[in-house]
Order: structure tokens, then C-alpha cells, then sequence
């Protein structure tokens, strides 16, 4: 059974529906005083919190505190907000401040653009008809490309909105739909920016050299990171391999199979960065020479070689003279050898925190 809900006599209900009667207001002398206010406003817009409600429908002394911060306007007595040189200097500060002013200036063309001029995100704050000006959205977006957001959602669908978004930021390219992925204009001009375009674009043109070259070389930092995007086949190809390697040894991790087994690529890469040394094939991983190389750019590219190489007892001591603290990722057993930490030790003592608990003391002395 339910339980019984407590019964509510209809007096107590009025009661409760009865709207609170305000509370008077219990502010000190000066605090309603207007000239003593207009002092104070003027040193700290925020006087404008203790101010009474008497003198929060003074436009000269809000006038003060939104010169200083257009968002003061909030606490304007409800009518001023609508006074038309109020609103103005609140929007001419801060932008922002239109999402505090009524409906109908929100709806105001002329005076949205103004406030878009300051903030391109206050578009945002604009009434449903002119997020969906094609005109003010592409000034907003002059000011700040985020403000495409904000836009109808059939703007999206306009061609030239898009290009003219994505010549302000290539971000504008999370907003390009299906059809316009492939769309070269589109998409070039978002690639010549950041290779981070590319995830956004169609398939066929990630399968497009241009484009992947582009990317590569493009004013974008890191733009060998945009082969993780090209086609199988591109990943395939020597010259752009070859150009994400002059940035980074790391783009050898994008390579086709073949590549990575290609002794010249792998040397490059591991003279950029010893660890690619993790990417190259099983048969070079086991390659004397080409895994020396790695370790001296970086003692830990040895981690990435083949077991056999980290379990003999001679290469080990060669590696640990190139860096002593190769010895970390030698096998166990290796770091348990006394020739193998002795010869680390000597290249760099501190190696000597990965020999076993109990061999160290010799070391140290």
C-alpha cells in the first residue's frame, strides 16, 4: 500500500501560493545617497552591488559602473536595461553583455552586428532569426570563427559561408557536412593551414598526394603526424615518408610494412629519434649496427631491440658502452652480469641502479 500523502487544509495551501512580500531594504545612509554613490561607482564598477534599488535605476550612476564592465548592466533597475544608450555602451565594452538586454535589441540587427564587433560569440545571444543571417554570421565569424557554432543549422549546408569560414580557421571544417568533404576548395584551404584538417576530409582525397604532401609541409607544427590520415597506398610512398623523416624519426611508425624493412629509411629515423627504433621491422630490429645507431641518439631505443640482441652477453657490453644506461633494458640475466655492469658503470654510474640489489655495493666503492 501507498503511502498516504499529508493532508493540506486549503488555508495553508493559500498560504503557501502567497508571493513573499518584499523585504525592505536595510542599507546604510550612504549607500542611498547618489552623489556619495557616483564617487564610488566611478573608482570600482562593482559599488553598483551595495547600491539601493533606488539608485540602481539611476542612469548616470549604472552609466558609470558599465563604462568600466559591460556586464554591469545586469544589475541596472529592469527599465534601463532597454535605454538605448545604456545598452550600447554595455555591448561597446563587452559583447557579451547582450545576452542581459531584452528581447527586442536581441532581435536588432544593426545593434547585434555591433555587439558581434566586439565579441563574435554574442551571436549566440542573438534571436533565432539572425543566427540564421548568413551576413552576420560570417561577420561574427570575422571576429571570432567559434561564432559558427551559434549558426542555423541550414547554414551549414551554404557553400560559401563554409569557404569563407574556413579561410578565417580550418576548425570550421568539424561543421563541413558529408557533401562538402570532398569539395577541393574546401578542403585545400583548410590542409595549407594545420594537417589537423585532414581526419575531416573524404577518403578520395586523403588518397590525394597533394593533399598529403601539403599537410606535411605545411606551416602546421608536426605536420609528419598527417600521414596517420593518407591512404593505405600513400603510406606506400617513398618521397612522403621521406619528408615526414626529415621532421621527425617517428613518422616511420605511418610507413607501410615494406618501408619500415627499407635499411635507409630506418637509419634516417634513428638518427632523428632513437626510439623509432620500435617501428622498424622484426629483421632490422635484430641488426647490430642499425640498433647502435638508436641507442646513441637515445639509450632507450634499446628497450626495442630483438631479444636475442639484449641477451648477448657481447653486444650488451658494446651497447653499454655507447650509454651505460642501456643497461635497463638489457634481459636479466645481462643485468646480472659482472662484466656487462661493470662496463656500464664505467660509461655512467648512475647505471648501476639496474643491476640487482645485491651486486651494487661493489660497484659503488
Amino acid at each position: 500500500m501507498g503511502r498516504l500523502k499529508p493532508f493540506i487544509s486549503q488555508a495553508r495551501q493559500r498560504l503557501r501560493d502567497a508571493e513573499p512580500e518584499p523585504e525592505e531594504e536595510e542599507l546604510d545612509e550612504e549607500l542611498q545617497d547618489p552623489d556619495w554613490m557616483l564617487q564610488s561607482v566611478k573608482k570600482d564598477w562593482r559599488a553598483i552591488l551595495k547600491m539601493s534599488k533606488a539608485c540602481r535605476a539611476e542612469k548616470h550612476l549604472v552609466w558609470e559602473a558599465v563604462k568600466q564592465n559591460g556586464m554591469a548592466i545586469q544589475y541596472a533597475e529592469e527599465s534601463l536595461k532597454s535605454d538605448m544608450d545604456l545598452a550600447n555602451e554595455a555591448i561597446t565594452q563587452n559583447g557579451m553583455a547582450l545576452q542581459l538586454l531584452p528581447e527586442h535589441l536581441r532581435a536588432d540587427a544593426w545593434f547585434v552586428m555591433k555587439a558581434c564587433d566586439q565579441n563574435g560569440l554574442a551571436v549566440q545571444f542573438a534571436s533565432e532569426e539572425l543566427r540564421a543571417d548568413r551576413d552576420l554570421i560570417r561577420e561574427a565569424m570575422k571576429q571570432n570563427y567559434l561564432a559558427i557554432d551559434y549558426a542555423a543549422p541550414h547554414l551549414y549546408n551554404d557553400r560559401v559561408m563554409l569557404v569563407d569560414g574556413v579561410k578565417l580557421d580550418w576548425h570550421v571544417m568539424r561543421h563541413v557536412p558529408l557533401k562538402y568533404c570532398g569539395d577541393e576548395e574546401i578542403c585545400w584551404t583548410a590542409v595549407c593551414q594545420s594537417w589537423q584538417a585532414l581526419p575531416h576530409m573524404a577518403v578520395g582525397l586523403r588518397g590525394n598526394k597533394k593533399f598529403i604532401k601539403k599537410a606535411i609541409v605545411g606551416p602546421s607544427l608536426g605536420g609528419w603526424q598527417g600521414l596517420q590520415f593518407a591512404s593505405v597506398k600513400l603510406r606506400g610512398d617513398r618521397d612522403l615518408i621521406n619528408l615526414g623523416l626529415d621532421q621527425s624519426g617517428l613518422a616511420l611508425q605511418f610507413a607501410s610494412a615494406e618501408l619500415q624493412n627499407d635499411r635507409e629509411l630506418a637509419l634516417k629515423a634513428l638518427r632523428k629519434n632513437g626510439v623509432a627504433l620500435e617501428f622498424v621491422s622484426p629483421t632490422l630490429a635484430d641488426d647490430t649496427a642499425l640498433v647502435a645507431e638508436g641507442v646513441k641518439e637515445d639509450r632507450n631505443a634499446f628497450q626495442y631491440a630483438s631479444t636475442r640482441l639484449r641477451g648477448d652477453r657481447d653486444y650488451c657490453l658494446e651497447v653499454v658502452m655507447i650509454s651505460g644506461m642501456a643497461l635497463e633494458h638489457c634481459l636479466p640475466e645481462m643485468r646480472a652480469n659482472a662484466d656487462v655492469i661493470a662496463a656500464a658503470v664505467r660509461q655512467d654510474w648512475r647505471s648501476v641502479d639496474y643491476a640487482p640489489i645485491e651486486m651494487r655495493a661493489k660497484y659503488l666503492t
